[in-house]
């Protein structure tokens, strides 16, 4: 299992660096998207569990999740299946794994040549972000330079009875992070 922090660094504990990691990628989406909504670790009733969903335009247009994963082994074929064959599942228009930079050095895989971020109908890619090995220091300043978008997704077909789900809890929830016009 790949190490999340070497011996030089001031140690986090796992659940604040996961903490950094969302709060950059959300960053991130908030840079991209046109005035997003974004939820922070939304507990959606039968949907599978993201760490961030940013739905673009003020609420009312393409919803982007991202799991974020610390610890990942890229090594073998079947772990990097199972890692995006759940997310594929999601009823989410773009979706993203969010996983450190040196877990994919070390794997030595590309996954831009990868087929598996595919979905099979052919309609839709799961997009990979990487995340620099400062965000897990301490004392470094986070910043959304830290996070890099290596595969840009493409949008999935969403059927609209998976959306429901989704659309019923935007309607109660409150955004963690929005934009105030």
């Amino acid at each position: 299992m790949t190490q999340l922090l070497d011996k030089n660094q001031t140690r986090l504990t796992p659940k604040r660096v996961h903490g950094r990691v969302v709060n950059i990628v959300a960053a991130l989406l908030r840079k991209q998207l046109q005035i997003p909504n974004i939820y922070l670790n939304p507990k959606i009733p039968g949907v599978t569990l993201v760490d961030v969903l940013a739905v673009d335009r003020g609420g009312s247009g393409d919803l982007h999740a991202v799991d974020v994963k610390l610890v990942v082994e890229l090594h073998a074929p079947a772990q990097r299946r199972a890692l995006v064959q759940t997310l594929k599942t999601s009823p989410f228009h773009f979706k993203y794994l969010a996983v450190p930079e040196f877990a994919i050095s070390e794997s030595g895989l590309d996954f831009t040549t990868y087929p598996d971020l595919f979905d099979e109908t052919g309609i839709g890619r799961i997009g990979i972000l990487s995340f620099d090995s400062s965000i897990l220091d301490a004392s470094s300043m986070s910043s959304v330079t830290a996070v890099k978008v290596l595969v840009s997704p493409e949008r999935f077909l969403v059927r609209g009875t998976k959306l429901i789900l989704v659309e019923k809890f935007l309607a109660k929830a409150k955004p963690d992070m929005e934009v105030r016009i």
